[in-house]
């Protein structure tokens, strides 16, 4: 499952510098295995592309022995052409994969909106006792992480790191710097088609198997 909360208000000037000192963003690279390297550098200490690219066979073979739980209309293809198309290094992971690793490491994964200033939480469901973050600008994933003591999961119930979340999010927004999915616009690097918004990418992606885009203006 899946729960949203919003930021909740202000925070005094003192706090502030408190929280900004808090949490740090270590930037991964700018490909389509963003997701993966974020969640591999929190979870497993190694964002390299060797390990981001096993948390994506993780969720492969979770949906393989898990068809009942993971059917093709929860997909949107049957699960064995799922498993066999998120273990493309091409193809961006989302909601599912994040389901399927929270539970997978036992550990829930707060992913914090720059554009809607929202944290979304999985695995609430699980009764975790640990959870770790991720910020998103609406088309890339960078993880969050404590840079003093290079700490990258946190107590569930630590409010004040979901503060500084907060915080990081709310100063990435005023700097704009969030992607609108629902009007950025890409090119396909293999057809030259121009694309509006993630949803016209992945259809495409599904129709033409193309999984090269750019983002253009």
């Amino acid at each position: 499952a899946v729960v949203s909360t919003q930021s909740t208000g202000a925070v005094s000037v003192e706090d502030k510098a408190a929280l900004i000192s808090a949490l740090g963003i270590r930037v991964v690279p700018a490909n389509n295995s963003c997701l993966f390297a974020s969640l591999a550098f929190n979870l497993q200490g190694d964002s390299s592309d060797s390990i981001a690219t096993a948390l994506r066979y993780i969720v492969g073979d979770v949906i393989v022995n898990n068809p009942t739980e993971y059917p093709e209309v929860v997909l949107g293809k049957p699960p064995q052409d799922y498993a066999k198309w998120i273990q493309n290094t091409a193809i961006w992971g989302g909601g599912i994969e994040l389901a399927i690793l929270c539970k997978h490491f036992n550990t829930e994964i707060h992913v914090v909106d720059t554009q809607s200033l929202r944290i979304d939480k999985f695995g609430q469901d699980l009764e975790c006792s640990e959870k770790t973050y991720v910020i998103y600008d609406g088309i890339h994933y960078d993880p969050l992480y404590e840079p003093t003591g290079h700490v990258t999961v946190f107590p569930v119930g630590d409010m004040e790191v979901e503060r500084a979340a907060m915080l990081l999010a709310s100063n990435a927004k005023k700097a704009h710097n969030y992607t609108d999915l629902a009007n950025f616009t890409l090119k396909c690097g293999s057809c030259g088609k121009g694309l509006e918004g993630e949803k016209d990418a992945r259809e495409h992606a599904k129709q033409t198997g193309h999984t090269n885009f750019e983002e253009y203006s």
